[in-house]
């Protein structure tokens, strides 16, 4: 039987990525410690999964390019029952519920 994974994602608000205006600096990483001490606290199994290592992305905005942001994607297995989405569930119910 496949093992199915899927990736779920956070912002990681505590690390923010700034462009900087010198040349030889591609960017700068802004960290709120105290907020990414309690992110580390949080996802402190999966840390220790990975030897220690967490890995945080720096993603650029779709809109706006010079926008960045930090983000971190675990893959997690996902499992084989089949998940009921909510028109299986109450199919006499459509829309809204009033």
């Amino acid at each position: 039987m496949d093992k199915k994974y899927e990736f779920i994602n956070d912002f990681v608000n505590c690390v923010i990525p700034k462009h900087n205006e010198r040349d030889f600096v591609y960017l700068d990483l802004h960290i709120k410690i105290e907020e990414l001490q309690d992110f580390i606290t949080k996802h402190k199994e999966h840390i220790n999964k990975n030897n220690g290592f967490l890995s945080i992305s720096i993603n650029k905005a779709k809109k706006d390019p010079n926008k960045l942001y930090t983000n971190f994607s675990r893959k997690v297995e996902v499992s084989n029952e089949k998940i009921v989405t909510h028109k299986e569930q109450m199919p006499d119910r459509d829309g809204l519920p009033f």
